[in-house]
């Protein structure tokens, strides 16, 4: 192997390693600080900023990644992609700030609980500074500068965790202080991306070429907008649902059992998605008969990894869930650790079911790429909001599993029809 590429898997590793232990020792300085109704309510505010964030700018980020991915190693494309990135997101930050400022102007006008004003204006710059951010990392990643992305991502994790535990110790405990911590962080680490990529990739200033390809960009985002939604709705969907049916102590619960249990085998699986999305959309550009034999191993190769990573993980979580919970949470939260082993395998199944997606975003138009993926969404949001309403909390939990799996089907089915389309 290259210099290169074990430098970029050393960073992956490193930086998924200290991504996850960042985000459950901030997990456990949030659960033991704040209150559990206060805990409940930051996991829901961030909820809708994750689900604004995927609206605003996942499209727009699957759509230059895929593009710019074909273009590794050439130094002016890779210009020319990051300065599109660059004039797009400016313009999107503006917007949403500017928006963020009005509202907590208005609402102060008209009377409203400052508080209000402050979260909105607090997670207008959270949303600007995550979103645009997820986009550089995304073409860092398709352009094989992976090692930067992933430093930019430890930094991220690394300064929310220091900035909330400074802000803890030397001003008060509470959800805001909490809230505008993490806020702060990510527009730390979205500015220097920024000005590293400005330096460090950019050849020539933006030019027509850069807004034509930013306005057709934006064109092919068009038939994603929708299945975006429903993915992003997808992702929180069921956190929503939780507080209206159950109220915000089970949300409390649920995001304790997502933070431990199932985002960090997302992480895990995280490097191998990093490596194989460029290489997957490489392999779909070309459609001869050795590339779909390449995509049909890995497909078969994911399901079988997928099913038996999901029987041993589920089974090490099961003899260890009541030891994790007392490690890494409050006690007040200990009654729920013997969820933990449906969290993780819906951990492995949703990772899966990522990858699947590009390959299927590869593989097919945007147009048809979407018409799946709001296909899958579609089904497993009516399974786990059937579920939700029967069976309450435990609906949700077991439900997080099936809708993993339902997406996993939908993508293999579609992938198959293409490449059998193909042979």
């Amino acid at each position: 192997m290259s210099k290169k590429i074990i430098s970029n898997l050393v960073w992956i590793v490193g930086s998924q390693i200290l991504l996850l232990i960042s985000n459950l020792l901030l997990l456990k300085l949030f659960t033991n600080k704040l209150t559990i109704d206060e805990f409940s309510l930051y996991s829901l505010l961030m909820s809708i900023l994750v689900f604004l964030r995927q609206v605003t700018f996942d499209s727009f980020s699957m759509v230059v990644g895929k593009k710019s991915a074909s273009y590794s190693g050439d130094k002016e494309n890779i210009s020319h992609y990051f300065q599109v990135v660059r004039y797009a997101t400016d313009r999107m930050a503006i917007f949403i700030f500017c928006c963020g400022v009005l509202f907590a102007v208005s609402s102060g006008l008209l009377g409203l609980n400052y508080l209000i004003s402050i979260i909105v204006f607090w997670g207008a710059i959270y949303l600007l500074s995550n979103g645009a951010q997820g986009i550089y990392l995304n073409v860092l990643n398709s352009v094989d500068e992976r090692a930067s992305a992933a430093k930019f991502s430890t930094l991220d994790a690394i300064l929310k965790l220091i900035l909330s535990t400074a802000a803890f110790m030397y001003l008060k405990i509470d959800l805001l202080i909490a809230f505008q911590a993490v806020s702060v962080g990510a527009f730390l680490t979205f500015f220097y991306t920024r000005y590293f990529i400005k330096n460090q990739f950019f050849e020539s200033e933006i030019n027509e070429k850069v807004k034509t390809e930013v306005v057709a960009s934006f064109v092919l985002c068009i038939p994603l907008l929708f299945s975006s939604a429903l993915n992003a709705f997808k992702g929180v969907g069921d956190r929503w649902l939780l507080t209206a049916f159950l109220g915000l102590k089970e949300l409390g619960a649920y995001t304790v059992l997502l933070q431990i249990g199932y985002l960090p085998i997302i992480l895990i699986f995280g490097v191998i998605q990093t490596y194989l999305g460029p290489e997957i959309y490489k392999l779909c550009a070309d459609n001869s008969r050795q590339n779909r034999i390449r995509i049909k191993k890995i497909i078969i190769g994911l399901i079988c990894f997928s099913v038996g990573c999901s029987v041993l993980l589920g089974l090490i979580s099961f003899y260890l869930s009541e030891w994790i919970f007392g490690v890494l949470v409050s006690a007040d939260y200990s009654e729920y650790s013997k969820y933990l082993p449906f969290f993780v395998t819906a951990g492995v199944f949703a990772a899966c079911a990522g990858i699947f997606q590009l390959v299927v975003f590869g593989l097919y138009d945007t147009r048809g790429a979407s018409i799946l993926i709001v296909l899958s969404i579609s089904l497993g949001l009516l399974l786990i909001s059937f579920l939700i309403y029967i069976f309450g909390f435990l609906g949700a939990v077991v439900g997080l599993s099936l809708v993993s799996m339902v997406s996993m089907l939908v993508f293999a089915i579609a992938i198959n029809k293409r490449l059998f389309v193909f042979a």
